[in-house]
């Protein structure tokens, strides 16, 4: 007699849209199936001889069905992800001061993370137009079991997060303290952080899939339910990465404006002084009073932008003699290194395109969350209402619109960009 095995998931976050896009598979053995199908918030196992006997933690399921505008949608929202974090890999990568700024290097992974988000999310809705093919593997049957239910891709979403918070991390240190910057985030520790992005980023995920069912002979077993997971998961996915994104960005932003308006007052009394000085250097024929002191330039004292840091550790402070020849216009001269204000604009311009990506994940994936940490509270969630099917479109729409916000708010992405349509076109 044939035994069919159905896993109903909707684990924790934007999960339960991901069952839709498997509820077309079957991997048989034998006269045995598994099936993954649309269900409910938790984890719920299902095991049907004549008739269908339901665990006590089971709910009412539904299921979408296998096309409709939103599946459709989310294998829109994948191939957009897939050209935009393509176009911004390549944008990058391509750029002069790729070797020298650790802030690029950070936003190519982020890009490349998304990049694979959004290839998974595009394979999985296909599935779930065409189906998928069906095996008697055994390894590829207990793959499907752990793996291909949901771990990998809220994995990359979560290294995603994580990536995120390490950028946050990485603008509060070359903004506060530049010159330990140096260190700390020298491409040596930089791939280590990175490495241990991925190392941390997906532990829940894989711990709930591993935890939480079994397989054995061609049969997928939920062995208890995840309704546990909820809380931890809310945490460490989400709520710890806003509070540390937060905060970095917050003391960030705060301490580029106290920068800015330092920089401007002191400009100023700087402009009446040289103004003065060049008087009396006319009036004194070309000399300067013996009284005159060297002057320390306001604007060199500003900390350096982080791929300029290691040239600066061996020389602290550059200092600006006023000489007789010395005029206000020199203020605005070139130099060696590109001066104050303008290390100034392109930190500052850097952060705010890299808040503005912040801000974007906590619009797209706060409704989710928030619903599905309630739901493990003991809440109640409509899957088929409006509110949950907004928080799984805005959840998957992260995957691709950051491109459009460094096209809009990063100024060299977007001369690069513009740079490089410009000779395809030629």
């Amino acid at each position: 007699m044939n035994t069919a095995t159905q896993l109903v998931s909707a684990e924790g976050d934007a999960t339960t849209w991901l069952m839709d896009a498997l509820a077309s598979q079957g991997l048989t053995n034998g006269s045995r199936q598994v099936h993954f199908m649309q269900g409910t918030s938790l984890d719920c196992l299902a095991t049907t001889n004549e008739s269908t006997t339901e665990p006590d933690f089971m709910v009412e399921t539904f299921k979408y069905p296998s096309i409709s505008f939103l599946v459709l949608f989310q294998f829109a929202i994948g191939l957009v992800g897939i050209i935009g974090n393509s176009l911004v890999i390549a944008v990058f990568i391509s750029s002069r001061s790729r070797s020298r700024n650790q802030t690029n290097l950070l936003i190519i992974h982020q890009a490349l993370v998304d990049l694979l988000s959004s290839l998974l999310l595009v394979l999985y809705v296909g599935y779930a137009i065409i189906g998928s093919p069906k095996t008697d593997s055994q390894v590829l049957q207990a793959f499907a079991c752990y793996v291909w239910t949901r771990a990998t891709l809220f994995a990359l979403f979560a290294v995603s997060t994580f990536n995120l918070t390490l950028i946050s991390l990485e603008r509060y240190v070359a903004t506060m303290w530049p010159l330990k910057y140096a260190k700390l985030f020298a491409r040596r520790n930089l791939i280590s952080l990175v490495g241990l992005v991925w190392l941390l980023a997906p532990v829940c995920q894989y711990s709930i899939a591993f935890t939480t069912r079994t397989y054995i002979d061609g049969v997928c077993i939920l062995t208890k339910s995840p309704v546990w997971v909820g809380g931890p998961l809310f945490v460490w996915e989400y709520l710890l990465p806003v509070v540390v994104m937060t905060f970095a960005f917050t003391k960030t932003i705060k301490k580029l404006r106290m920068l800015e308006l330092k920089v401007s007052g002191t400009a100023s009394s700087l402009g009446a002084a040289l103004t003065s000085v060049n008087a009396i250097s006319r009036v004194d024929q070309g000399t300067v009073s013996s009284s005159a002191q060297p002057t320390v330039h306001p604007l060199n004292s500003l900390p350096l932008e982080p791929d300029e840091v290691p040239s600066m550790v061996a020389d602290t402070r550059r200092v600006a003699v006023v000489d007789p020849g010395f005029r206000q216009s020199q203020l605005h001269r070139p130099a060696n290194r590109q001066s104050g204000p303008g290390r100034n604009v392109k930190r500052r311009n850097a952060t705010r395109s890299l808040f503005t990506v912040y801000l974007v994940y906590i619009i797209c994936w706060s409704p989710n969350q928030w619903a599905f940490f309630q739901l493990s509270l003991g809440g109640k969630l409509n899957f088929s209402g409006w509110f949950y099917q907004m928080s799984v479109v805005l959840a998957i729409l992260n995957t691709c619109v950051n491109p459009f916000i460094y096209a809009f708010r990063h100024r060299r992405y977007k001369d690069k960009l513009l740079e490089m349509f410009r000779a395809v076109k030629d």
